[in-house]
């Protein structure tokens, strides 16, 4: 007997009972709605997650930075996981820089220009921050004194490197009041979406914040000073001081060689625009850093500091060991009064590190690329990666995708609960494994006469089995088909019910090979559910068989 014989067999016996089989098939697809559905939301979610990639997120900045994290080891393997408290007294040294989820980044000239040579058609602008103290003086109460450039979240917008204009401010933010920066020494104040500026940055920019509110207008023309390390610094001894008293600076601040930076407006992001807005505060062009490295690196000040090996500032004696730098000012308390009396003083800086404060260093602590779409984020991902071929660990330049990041964080959180509900509902599937057997052996003891028949016209026992077998194949195919098609449609009301709770369109949506895994699921569960009644029918005495009624 072949196996399509056997089928039209069995089709013909499960005619005579159609609503025992409908029902039992019915609840076989239980476990298959059950895990379609987990399995569809799950699909639509991720899906989700990947269109806001695209759209909201994909205009986040893609970071370089000296640390970076890098998010592979933040999660252990198998093979690195130890076992906690364990009862043996022995130590195990380890090296946490292996372990360590934190990536020190070595940020060269050479690396520099790799990344000027980006292709300027993917990204929309590149920002960068540095570690460099500014000599910026305010006026206050007919007082001048030097900005806390941290305080007033002193930050330079995005450019092309083909357009060095605000071009980046226009397309993403409003000009409330006043112009765009128009050249280097104009700045302009940013504030959030809600009009607001931190008390302490308009403190720090002289500013009266007790007022329950500033115009526009009186912000607008503000003026502060930038003066170059010549004329900022003045030798004593050996040493170098602020020249002149750092509590009022006003000789500095008058000076004619000090150059006038304005602010010339007011911005505020777009509404609707999806980037990673700056921070409320003050922004400037780089051009103005630049301008003043360039400055810098023929100043007196750095030209010292370059020939030795102690701070020139504090008189503290520098590290030798390489460190991140922090960006904060090498000037400390001795600078501030004259000549330095602490040579023996032990600092934590490094010369590189001071000297960056200075302005001796055109490499940057911190590079912010922002891609113009989802498909220019991979291509800078890929150029990124390239840097890095053939080269150790500890010599690769690793960056921060903001958005890849947490979109990977979101589909493991989303794959963890998937899998969680389907195991819950994988249950169901082997409790239809049971009732299936129960079913099939009910089967075989109504047809135990019919088996008599078959044996006594020379069917052999795999015969009987595969009688038996292709009944369980119709019962799992209906099943897994009947399973399927239920939770198609119960898709509808699901993603009705979803939208009016989140606001998210079709988010459940039945991925047709999870739609075909699971009818093979169905066929191969119920097959096995119904293999030992059909082997138990197999043998069965012909004789006895014929004898029952």
């Amino acid at each position: 007997m072949n196996f399509l014989t056997a089928l039209k067999l069995s089709g013909k016996n499960i005619m005579t009972k159609k609503w025992r089989t409908g029902l039992t098939a019915f609840a076989s697809s239980i476990g298959i709605i059950g895990i379609a559905l987990v399995l569809s939301l799950s699909n639509g979610f991720n899906k989700q997650i990947d269109s806001y990639e695209k759209g909201t997120l994909s205009n986040f900045p893609i970071t370089i930075s000296q640390t970076a994290t890098d998010i592979s080891k933040m999660t252990p393997s198998n093979k690195e996981k130890k076992i906690e408290f364990p009862k043996d007294n022995d130590i195990y040294p380890y090296d946490s820089s292996k372990t360590s989820a934190s990536h020190t980044n070595v940020l060269t000239e050479k690396y520099i220009d790799y990344i000027n040579k980006i292709d300027t058609s993917w990204i929309d602008g590149i920002s960068y921050s540095r570690s460099i103290n500014m000599n910026i003086l305010k006026k206050q109460d007919n007082k001048a004194t030097a900005l806390n450039l941290g305080t007033i979240n002193f930050t330079s917008y995005p450019v092309k490197k083909d357009d060095k204009s605000s071009s980046y401010l226009k397309e993403y933010y409003d000009v409330l009041e006043g112009n765009l920066p128009s050249d280097k020494t104009q700045i302009v104040l940013a504030v959030d979406k809600y009009n607001q500026v931190n008390k302490t940055v308009l403190e720090e920019l002289g500013i009266d914040s007790d007022k329950k509110s500033i115009n526009f207008k009186d912000i607008i023309g503000k003026e502060f000073k930038l003066v170059l390390n010549n004329d900022y610094y003045a030798k004593a001894d050996n040493n170098f001081r602020i020249n002149g008293n750092p509590s009022d600076l006003s000789a500095l601040y008058n000076s004619s060689k000090a150059i006038t930076l304005k602010i010339s407006g007011v911005i505020r992001i777009k509404n609707g625009v999806n980037i990673s807005a700056l921070p409320a505060g003050i922004i400037y062009s780089d051009e103005l850093s630049q301008f003043f490295i360039n400055d810098a690196m023929k100043s007196q000040i750095v030209k010292a500091q370059q020939s030795i090996n102690y701070n020139v500032l504090t008189g503290g004696i520098l590290s030798n060991k390489t460190q991140t730098s922090t960006g904060m000012s090498p000037v400390g308390p001795t600078s501030m009064g004259g000549n330095a009396t602490g040579m023996n003083i032990k600092s934590s800086q490094t010369k590189e590190d001071v000297l960056k404060s200075l302005g001796a260093s055109y490499i940057p602590t911190t590079i912010s690329l922002y891609p113009i779409n989802f498909d220019s984020k991979e291509k800078i991902t890929q150029y990124l990666d390239k840097w890095n071929n053939g080269l150790d660990e500890k010599d690769q330049i690793k960056y921060t995708d903001m958005a890849s990041m947490v979109t990977t964080l979101s589909k493991n959180l989303m794959d963890s609960i998937t899998l969680v509900l389907v195991a819950f509902a994988a249950i169901s599937l082997f409790v239809s494994l049971i009732m299936i057997a129960i079913i099939t052996y009910i089967s075989v003891l109504e047809r135990t006469k019919e088996i008599g028949v078959l044996r006594a016209l020379g069917a052999r026992k795999k015969d009987i089995t595969r009688v038996f077998n292709a009944e369980t194949f119709i019962i799992g195919l209906c099943s897994g088909t009947l399973g399927i098609l239920i939770a198609y449609l119960l898709t509808f009301p699901v993603n009705s019910i979803l939208y009016k709770i989140t606001n998210l369109s079709n988010v459940a949506m039945l991925n047709p090979v999870h739609s075909l895994v699971l009818v093979l699921l169905s066929l191969i569960l119920t097959v096995l559910g119904g293999a030992l009644p059909a082997k138990m029918a197999a043998k069965k005495d012909p004789v006895t068989a014929l004898r029952s009624e």
